[in-house]
């Protein structure tokens, strides 16, 4: 089972409402069930419970979006509205010790202006705007919010997620629950999480990050972004690179901050690299991106032929709530210039050059069953990269030797990318408890920062 399931559940509804909701489940995990045992699982490696849960997953998607009360269309288009009905998927969180996860999360504001970040010496905002054009519109459009006494967008905060092993060692909880690092040298894995760029918070990966943070022994920080359709591209990616400069502010190193990203934070990470790079910034101590986003023109055969399997739902390039349109261009009609944007560098990573001399190593992780696996199997073939196909509870280690290495100069780490695919699994598989690949791709990613650590020692 995974811990995000109920999210559908009508808790401010009536007592009709939420019966209703829990009969429908109960019919859906018998049905799942009896499908189950009459045809056997619809993925060989997948057990009964697995099922249940990706069939309630479909399910509970498919319930929020029938509650929506408007059609959008481009006529009656309005982001605001469109934000609204994602309210649900924006404020579901996670338990960690309803979960058992042995750990502890705290939440924090992170100061964001533009004006602060130039006057204490965080950012200089002008150069990034010169440097980075495609972060001129916002960096604009913040100023003047905020020359007008309005808040830039929204309210930014990050959570800590910290396991109860490092809170015992620290001895003080408080300590090690806050943004501040704990020593000049700490590690830290920051992860951008997911959505579509369009939904769900650091919130809903608390208990995710607790299980990595009890088994790579770092702290795990979630940062908040800005959401589209409200506040489209670029703005998550220019909140991902404010942040990691508040970080920065704070004491950490780059060469010290793991990224993570899943799905839409999977693509923020990879284009984060991009940025950095392009502003001649550090990059960080390695990315680790899990089922990205690497493609946003949703045109290969895997959105289709894997619709059965994941729980992902399928929206057409024709309809304005596709979420490619709703972060790149909200209720703007499918011209050519759009779809032009979406094989922009800085929007879909498969057109992007991670070949400059020192780029962080990546660790690439894609579901054989996921819609997005052709195009995450699109960036590796593109960078030259031999995927590994892994099936079962353990991970075979890695061949570090024949990882992708376009420039051989500097760090041996330098412009390392490794890529895995793991059998019969779908989009972020490492949020669901029951298949054994689950516990494969955990390990992997504790020998890949263990590897990255003794390499940077």
């Amino acid at each position: 089972m995974t811990d995000w399931l109920g999210f559908a559940y009508p808790k401010n509804g009536t007592k009709d409402e939420q019966l209703s909701y829990l009969a429908k489940i109960d019919k859906l995990r018998s049905e799942s069930t009896h499908s189950y045992k009459k045809d056997g699982p619809r993925v060989p490696n997948w057990s009964l419970e697995m099922q249940i849960t990706v069939d309630r997953f479909k399910y509970e998607f498919k319930a929020l979006k029938s509650k929506s009360p408007v059609v959008i269309t481009e006529e009656n288009f309005n982001a605001e509205l469109v934000g609204n009905a994602f309210y649900t998927l924006r404020h579901f969180v996670t338990d960690i010790e309803k979960a058992n996860k042995k750990a502890k999360h705290e939440v924090h504001d992170w100061p964001y202006s533009t004006s602060s970040y130039d006057s204490e010496g965080i950012c200089d905002i002008d150069t990034v705007a010169q440097r980075l054009p495609i972060f001129a519109g916002i960096i604009d459009q913040d100023r003047k919010a905020e020359n007008n006494g309005e808040n830039p967008g929204a309210h930014h905060y990050a959570e800590v997620v910290a396991s109860d092993t490092i809170i015992e060692a620290i001895g003080d909880q408080k300590k090690a629950l806050s943004l501040d690092p704990l020593n000049e040298h700490e590690v830290v894995v920051v992860h951008y999480h997911g959505g579509g760029y369009c939904i769900e918070s650091p919130g809903v990966y608390r208990t995710s990050a607790a299980e990595l943070s009890n088994i790579a022994n770092y702290r795990v920080i979630l940062p908040y972004y800005r959401l589209a359709p409200e506040h489209p591209f670029p703005a998550a990616i220019y909140d991902g690179y404010m942040f990691l400069k508040y970080l920065h502010k704070l004491g950490y190193k780059p060469e010290n901050i793991v990224f993570f990203g899943d799905s839409a934070g999977g693509n923020l990470v990879m284009e984060l690299l991009l940025v950095l790079n392009a502003l001649g910034e550090a990059q960080p101590r390695a990315c680790i991106s899990f089922s990205p986003w690497s493609d946003l023109s949703v045109s290969t055969e895997a959105w289709k032929r894997n619709v059965e399997y994941d729980f992902l739902a399928y929206i057409p390039m024709d309809n304005v709530r596709n979420s490619s349109r709703l972060y790149v261009a909200p209720g703007e009609p499918l011209t050519d210039k759009v779809r032009e944007m979406f094989k922009q560098p800085f929007v879909s990573p498969n057109y992007g050059d991670f070949s400059f001399p020192g780029c962080a190593p990546m660790y690439v992780i894609g579901g054989e069953l996921e819609m997005l696996i052709d195009d995450i199997d699109a960036f590796a073939a593109k960078n030259g990269v031999k995927q590994t196909y892994i099936k079962g509870r353990t991970h075979p280690g890695f061949d570090f030797a024949s990882s992708t290495k376009t420039n051989t100069g500097g760090n041996s780490l330098d412009n390392m990318i490794i890529y895995e695919k793991y059998a019969g699994m779908i989009h972020v598989f490492f949020i669901f408890d029951e298949p054994d690949e689950k516990y494969a791709v955990l390990e992997g990613i504790n020998s890949f920062l263990q590897h990255i650590d003794k390499s940077r020692a």
